[in-house]
């Protein structure tokens, strides 16, 4: 959902795959497929790598500090995992704008809409 929350071109993409995929009936896991999820996984990858959106698992600690936060406060474990990931929605309310937000993680002016 942070994903989502962070552009909505994703959402947009993840649908036509999953569309895609259904379609031509390779998103059953029981029937040796991908998940409609695994599409989505491989869509937040592939929107990564373009630089469209951010690594929220790992940010860098500028971003936070200029977001005024920071940081994880509260790790949470999973395995020996961290499991904890920025949500754009926990930033202070006006704090940044969408606009910002995009610039301030990607660097420079965020792909216009």
């Amino acid at each position: 959902r942070a994903y989502a929350d962070f552009d909505e071109q994703l959402v947009a993409v993840c649908r036509l795959v999953k569309l895609w995929a259904k379609k031509r009936k390779i998103n059953s896991p029981f029937e040796g497929t991908l998940s409609s999820y695994a599409y989505s996984l491989m869509v937040i990858h592939y929107f990564q790598r373009r630089g469209v959106v951010p690594n929220l698992q790992d940010p860098r600690p500028d971003i936070l500090a200029e977001a005024g936060l920071d940081g994880p406060g509260v790790v949470v474990l999973e395995g020996g995992h961290s499991v904890w990931f920025f949500k754009p929605a926990d930033l202070p309310a006006g704090s940044l704008s969408d606009r910002e937000l995009k610039r301030l993680w990607l660097g420079g002016d965020p792909p216009k809409a």
